[in-house]
């Protein structure tokens, strides 16, 4: 049929019950708009998420200084040289931290302890120093002694300082008891005591728990008693 043949009233009603084919279309072209809208907007997003890719596989990694495995500090955001943590030097509390450390165990002995804890202080030592050590104790059959006499020995440190000039010399002074039991008889003594102890610098390993340092030279020499 014709539209030529419809009269008014009919291609009205014609319209009404087929719909408004115009406005159908604006919807449309509505919602073209919009989603070509959001398209431009992903596609900007994407482009700068890919510029930015690209400028950070440009720019100088930063690189950080590690100690024991953990970040110690950030230098900058550039690329600089920095020493491994095999190659720090240690610091002054490091130092003073290991030193303690070694008299804690050195020193401070009991019949229980006595054996495991003058092994680790003689694995802190060097080489040189441990075999005169190790001599030295045997010869005085230490570890029997202690064992025989039932000997405690604990030391109070009062103070701990590198010498001026010397970074790897530590001076410490401390308050020495020292207990023996033979025979059923207690015998104590108090003891002002002076102990310099000479480290040395070596690279950082699992051998030296991470201090990079090693007891060069020991010497121990009551004050008072």
């Amino acid at each position: 049929m014709s539209t030529d043949t419809l009269t008014p009233s009919e291609l009205q009603q014609a319209k009404s019950e087929l719909g408004d084919y115009s406005e159908f279309y604006s919807h449309l072209a509505i919602q073209a708009r919009r989603a070509s809208r959001v398209a431009l907007v992903a596609c900007g997003v994407a482009l700068v998420a890919i510029v930015s890719a690209i400028l950070a596989q440009l720019r100088p990694p930063i690189l950080l200084r590690v100690q024991d495995g953990k970040v110690a500090a950030l230098n900058g955001s550039g690329v600089e040289v920095v020493e491994t943590a095999a190659q720090q030097q240690p610091d002054e509390s490091e130092k003073l931290a290991f030193v303690s450390g070694f008299l804690d165990r050195f020193v401070n002995i009991d019949p229980v302890t006595v054996k495991r804890n003058t092994t680790l202080a003689l694995n802190q030592m060097t080489a040189t120093l441990r075999q005169k050590v190790l001599a030295d104790l045997n010869e005085q059959h230490f570890v029997d002694t202690v064992h025989d006499n039932d000997v405690t020995a604990t030391l109070a440190v009062k103070s701990a300082e590198l010498v001026s000039g010397d970074p790897y010399t530590a001076v410490v002074f401390g308050q020495k008891r020292l207990t023996t039991l033979v025979n059923g008889q207690e015998n104590k003594k108090e003891l002002l005591v002076k102990y310099v102890i000479r480290l040395a610098p070596v690279p950082r390993n699992t051998s030296n728990g991470w201090s990079g340092l090693q007891v060069a030279d020991y010497k121990e020499e009551v004050l008072q008693q």
